[in-house]
């Protein structure tokens, strides 16, 4: 709220009060943030006053009366710890509570003593939820306040990040992706670097196209077709260090480094339509995280070494003492990126796979269906279009839908892309006017210096030109919702195609009556994810729609004010045999009387209440011995922690991170998996609620080991699984 800053603005005079402001709080049914509007508290409202007459006379005008000020407003806002997630605090509170363990039979004892312990404690079933958060991540031991700290929950501690992040860093450097994971973990923190050109602030409309252009260009170069927001500012920063080493010379002082490092940001923002403020804070985040994490890491180790490079990289050294110190000029030498980042970038997604495989997100045509009841999405419109399509011969990715009643797509598409259309069609029952984009000439990827290798085209995607036109879209309908757009060519022009895909939240809400409700994911336009598409390979174009099944995950999500809509955060689109690396990494329970994966009787993968058909080699007998390797390797080294004789914290070191058999596991599994054919969604099962009863458990059995260690549980043998189907 910059009405309630302490800055001083000295020519505003009055200010008027809705006595309202969006606030995002943590939802604990729902378990993530949610941006809600509420009454502010009599201490906002008197802050808000004295943004008036700093300098000179002013008023305050609010639009509430006395009476509903002095009786309903709160007089103080909620303290952080009621609105915010708990899950740092509670580490923090545990840790304090081992170190007072031996102090005194006063003191706390246990992490939920020294949360009471606040002015304002939050309640015992929020500090529950906490630690039940933690055991999940694998942060403490398992769900009870006597469970140890692991040594992901001493790096989650030591780690200025959120702890989904730090341990996305922890399995980086178990993936063998130590550089790498720092980088994605910065990038996911950070605000995000692009430009993003809005008309509420540019009055001309062509100098907003060609902004929107520079910009959607900038996005889509560096994703390059990956179809992942992390991946795509991990290149954007990977080709800042390139060009940094090829414009200046990095050695010297300090501050000669910080200078070279800041106009090279200059230049590198200018040409590729970024904001400098945001690259910079992205390369100084690397650089303390880097830092950070290598304080953690065996010195011999795989992951030391890629650090040491990353660091070096960015202009300095690691003295004795483990801090910066800048490069001589007799030690200076060429950066070269081979041997410090991953050039597989599948195998990344693996990493992602693993990392936030609670926010798993499913694509599909239609509509996402609201009751349990429906089997999956109807396609009657998608079908239509479909048909119409092919009847008419256009070839499907470049075709444009737009409704029947536009007369204008031809100049339109011109206007917005910057070139024209190859044909126009219309419909024979008139519903549409479809337009043929122009087919693009040679690779649309250009070479990176941190990319040499060009990019070809999928030819199952719909093109670039989708994003910009639902870019242009999404800009025209903030315009008419705001009533801004008088004088502009062209307002809200709808556009469609059939092999859009739209995804669902595989986690589902709680409504406020406690029930399930399913929920649509709404992806961010501005980048290349925003608008996916999925066209099948066949020659000629079949005659009806599949039902594909995509797979995504995202880094976090947020809510809006309702219970079926979700933003997600940070997606990534993943190959079909990813799900594997999702299964070895992901907690395998019944919620919500659905399991969260699991086999159907005939064969079929249950993901929640949704049902799939794999292609070939995704999850067999063969690959299942792969995946099984890949989690108990995980689980072995969380479980190394809590070993009495491995207890480093009594010790004095801060050894968190060392070289372990989990990097092969994962490589053997990525290199034996199928990642190129679709997913299709299940046509065999009736109804999600069949899958109650037809689904065959990933829970093992409650052995010695859960009352250890609750995360990775061990997986059932395949053969268990066959013998649960058959009963």
């Amino acid at each position: 709220d910059i009405a309630e800053s302490s800055v001083t603005l000295p020519n505003v005079v009055a200010v008027i009060d809705l006595g309202l402001h969006r606030r995002a709080d943590h939802d604990p049914k729902r378990g993530m943030s949610a941006l809600t509007l509420k009454w502010i508290s009599c201490a906002s409202a008197k802050q808000r006053s004295g943004r008036a007459g700093r300098t000179r006379p002013g008023m305050c005008l609010r639009l509430f009366t006395r009476d509903f000020h002095d009786k309903v407003m709160a007089p103080f806002d909620l303290p952080e710890s009621a609105s915010m997630p708990l899950d740092r605090l509670y580490l923090q509170s545990k840790q304090l509570a081992e170190k007072l363990a031996g102090q005194g039979n006063n003191m706390p004892r246990t992490a939920q003593q020294v949360i009471q312990q606040m002015l304002q404690a939050p309640d015992t079933a929020r500090i529950a939820q906490a630690r039940g958060a933690n055991a999940d991540l694998g942060a403490i031991g398992f769900d009870d306040e006597s469970a140890g700290i692991t040594n992901l929950g001493h790096l989650c501690l030591h780690l200025p990040i959120e702890p989904k992040l730090a341990r996305l860093v922890w399995l980086g450097v178990l993936w063998g992706l130590a550089a790498d994971a720092v980088v994605l973990a910065c990038v996911l923190s950070a605000n995000d670097p692009f430009s993003a050109p809005s008309p509420l602030f540019i009055r001309s409309e062509h100098e907003f196209v060609d902004k929107l252009r520079n910009a959607a260009s900038a996005r889509l170069l560096f994703d390059g077709g990956s179809l992942s927001e992390p991946l795509m500012v991990r290149q954007l920063f990977l080709e800042w260090l390139v060009q940094l080493h090829q414009s200046e010379w990095l050695f010297g002082n300090k501050e000669w480094i910080l200078k070279a490092r800041r106009r090279h940001t200059w230049n590198f923002s200018h040409r590729f339509s970024l904001s400098r403020g945001r690259m910079e804070h992205v390369v100084s985040h690397v650089l303390d995280l880097a830092l950070r994490t290598y304080r953690s890491c065996d010195e011999r180790s795989k992951a030391a070494g890629q650090l040491r490079g990353l660091i070096q990289g960015l202009g300095y050294s690691i003295n004795e003492r483990c801090d910066l110190s800048p490069i001589a000029k007799a030690d200076y030498k060429a950066f070269r990126m081979d041997g410090i980042f991953e050039e597989d970038l599948e195998y990344l997604k693996s990493l992602m796979a693993a990392a936030f495989n609670e926010n798993l997100l499913i694509g599909s045509y239609g509509t996402i269906p609201t009751s349990l009841q429906e089997k999956r999405p109807q396609l009657d419109k998608q079908q239509e279009l479909w048909k119409a399509i092919v009847s008419k011969k256009l070839p499907p990715t470049r075709t444009v839908a737009f409704p029947g009643k536009s007369v204008t797509a031809s100049k339109y598409i011109e206007f917005v892309v910057g070139s024209a259309p190859e044909r126009i069609v219309a419909t024979d029952d008139k519903q549409w006017i479809l337009a043929v984009l122009e087919e693009p000439q040679g690779d649309r990827w250009v070479p990176l210096d941190s990319r040499p290798q060009r990019i070809h085209s999928d030819p199952c995607r719909l093109p670039a030109e989708f994003n910009l036109l639902a870019q242009f879209q999404k800009a025209m309908q903030d315009m008419q919702r705001t009533k801004a757009g008088s004088g502009w060519s062209y307002g809200v022009q709808s556009m469609d195609n059939p092999c859009i895909l739209q995804w669902e939240w595989m986690q589902g809400s709680i409504s406020p009556k406690g029930a399930f409700v399913r929920c649509a994911a709404r992806l961010e336009r501005k980048n290349a994810i925003g608008l996916v598409g999925y066209v099948a390979p066949d020659d000629p174009p079949s005659a009806s729609l599949q039902h594909v099944a995509a797979l995504a995950v995202s880094a976090s999500v947020h809510a809006g004010e309702g219970h079926q809509v979700i933003f997600p955060d940070n997606v990534t689109v993943l190959p079909a045999g990813h799900i594997a690396f999702i299964i070895a990494s992901a907690k395998h329970e019944n919620k919500n009387n659905f399991e969260k994966f699991g086999f159907t009787v005939d064969g079929s993968l249950a993901i929640g209440h949704r049902c799939v058909d794999l292609p070939k080699n995704c999850v067999d007998s063969r690959r299942w011995r792969f995946i099984a390797t890949l989690r108990d390797a995980i689980r072995h080294e969380l479980a190394k922690s809590l070993d009495k004789s491995n207890e480093w914290w009594v010790r004095g070191s801060k050894l968190l991170l060392w070289d372990t058999p989990v990097e092969d596991a994962a490589r053997k599994l990525h290199a034996n998996v199928n990642r190129r054919d679709a997913i299709l969604e299940s046509t065999r099962v009736a109804s999600p609620m069949e899958l109650q009863f037809t689904t065959v458990s990933l829970v093992t059995g409650h052995g010695q080991e859960e009352h250890r260690l609750s995360a990775f549980q061990a997986l059932p043998s395949w053969l268990d699984i066959e013998q649960r189907r058959d009963e």
